[in-house]
């Protein structure tokens, strides 16, 4: 599963880094527009919650790394769903929240 996650998982969403922060920017836009008054460490929470509560935007953004995976990934992915879901989203999170002057 590392390795998965080293060779397939960090460079996809690092090729999708632009869409899934223009996804999430405008998530926030739609449903919570005081985002930008709060501090960072609401910001942060913000993102953890929304990232493991809201089935709209994390099944949106677990689809836009999925996307670009080859056949052979893919396969991987479905054999492996719900631990490869579970490292796509922390590392979705961890990237928001590391790099959250993006989303303003």
């Amino acid at each position: 599963m590392n390795q998965f996650q080293n060779d397939t998982l960090y460079p996809v969403s690092r090729f999708q880094d632009s869409i899934v922060f223009a996804q999430f920017k405008k998530y926030i836009l739609k449903f919570k527009p005081a985002f930008n008054a709060y501090n960072q460490r609401a910001q942060r929470n913000y993102i953890q919650d929304v990232l493991s509560n809201d089935p709209r935007i994390r099944n949106s953004l677990i689809a836009t790394i999925v996307s670009m995976m080859t056949l052979e990934e893919y396969n991987f992915y479905c054999e492996n769903k719900v631990e490869v879901n579970k490292r796509i989203i922390s590392l979705l999170v961890e990237r928001l929240q590391s790099h959250l002057e993006l989303l303003y």
